[in-house]
């Protein structure tokens, strides 16, 4: 069993929620409790991590891609969309919103 405690971060808990100098307490890589600093049942085995002046957002997703792997949607085949969307996970992103680079009026963005 594996915990860790990232301590003294600013954790957005919702849209409207935040908690100043927080206790994210994880245990086995998932998220057991945000609290406040006092009671937050750190044991002497925990791993500390020290957040200070960061902002921790639990769960955030930046799905806006202009590609990745070495693509650029502007000019990627279909085949190279789903080398993507395949490889993806194995970097941590589980979604993504193709956005294309700018391109010149004169290109369409797709072709058959």
């Amino acid at each position: 069993m594996i915990q860790i405690a990232v301590l003294n971060g600013k954790v957005i808990t919702s849209p409207a929620g935040l908690v100043d100098e927080a206790v994210i307490l994880i245990q086995d890589g998932a998220i057991l409790d945000v609290t406040a600093p006092h009671g937050s049942g750190i044991s002497a085995q925990t791993k500390m991590v020290d957040a200070q002046g960061m902002i921790i957002a639990p769960g955030y997703i930046d799905s806006h891609i202009h590609g990745s792997f070495g693509y650029d949607f502007s000019d990627a085949t279909v085949d190279q969309v789903g080398e993507i969307l395949e490889r993806l996970p194995s970097v941590g992103g589980d979604d993504c919103t193709c956005r294309p680079s700018a391109l010149p009026m004169n290109k369409p963005l797709y072709q058959h």
